[in-house]
């Protein structure tokens, strides 16, 4: 096994309670998960933030040993609730990835709302550019196959076409959720960045950035890190791509973050970053998912597994 870096994909988490069959089940570790892959990682791999990273790039440096990068994207609150006491216990660096319009509040998250909708209903009947949809929602799996059909709906939908077809499932009884804070505010955000918590941006309103005009992407990108360099008060030089598959940031974008100064983005795309060959790769930095269904056992397996792929 060759030494390498790897860089892990969180997006939320939870104490672990009643979210086992939710169709986004996948995005969230529960606490407990949490603690015990730290404990594996911290046994075999060094931590390592991701301005320490890029800066051992910059300069040419070899890590010498396998490192591992904690990364966390769109900031919820939860990350502040669960995830949070656990990188301080374990004194481990990480990264969060802040969507502004959600942090704001001026845009709103669907895929809490479908999931709501979904796992409220028995039958989803709704048309959408004259095609009709059915879904029955009678068991987890039908649950869980309308919540990734719609999910690819919405998702390839951008802006007035989106919010249309968020409409249109406004009328099957998709309500907009306003109970509970969902995710960080600006002064959860600055307790965390003094406490050693790095931030990077992650668009406005999370798009699939590759899908959208050239001037659509450019205000994504630099107007979601100008406004977290304003309300935060501290240099952003970290992004990562909304999706961040192979067809979500191509080199449009990689061009873009470096036009604006950005030192490091990252996409969803399956890898590890070795010695040898990540100095000029950057901007488009693979990253391992973190499935919120892994045991520890399958966990430990993924991880050994990409290492030698």
């Amino acid at each position: 096994m060759k030494e390498h870096t790897l860089i892990l994909l969180y997006h939320q988490f939870d104490e672990g309670k009643n979210i086992q069959n939710r169709p986004d089940r996948k995005l969230i570790v529960s606490q407990n998960e949490f603690c015990w892959q730290l404990d594996y990682l911290s046994h075999n791999y060094s931590f390592i933030g991701i301005s320490d990273f890029v800066r051992q790039k910059e300069q040419g440096q070899k890590a010498g040993k396998n490192q591992v990068i904690i990364t966390i994207d769109d900031g919820h609150y939860d990350n502040y609730i669960y995830a949070f006491p656990v990188l301080k216990r374990y004194s481990v660096p990480a990264i969060i990835y802040l969507c502004t319009g959600w942090i704001n509040g001026i845009e709103k998250p669907w895929r809490l709302d479908v999931v709501s909708l979904l796992q409220s209903q028995t039958e989803l009947k709704f048309e959408w550019k004259k095609k009709e949809y059915i879904f029955k929602l009678n068991s987890v799996k039908e649950v869980q196959y309308a919540y990734s059909q719609l999910s690819c709906l919405i998702v390839h939908e951008y802006d007035e076409q989106r919010e249309t077809l968020l409409n249109v499932l406004n009328e099957c009884g998709l309500k907009k959720r306003s109970n509970g804070k969902l995710f960080l505010s600006w002064s959860d955000i600055l307790k965390m960045y003094q406490a050693g918590i790095e931030f990077g941006a992650h668009t406005i309103t999370h798009p699939l950035l590759a899908q959208i005009t050239e001037n659509q992407m450019k205000k994504e990108i630099f107007r979601s890190v100008v406004e977290i360099e304003k309300k935060i008060g501290f240099k952003v030089e970290h992004f990562a791509y909304p999706y961040g598959g192979e067809n979500a940031a191509q080199n449009r974008e990689f061009n873009f973050c470096k036009t604006i100064g950005l030192k490091s983005a990252v996409t969803t795309q399956r890898g590890i970053c070795l010695d040898d060959c990540y100095q000029t790769k950057l901007l488009s930095l693979p990253r391992l998912s973190v499935n919120g269904i892994w045991n520890i056992s399958e966990f430990i397996e993924q991880v050994r597994t990409i290492a030698n792929e």
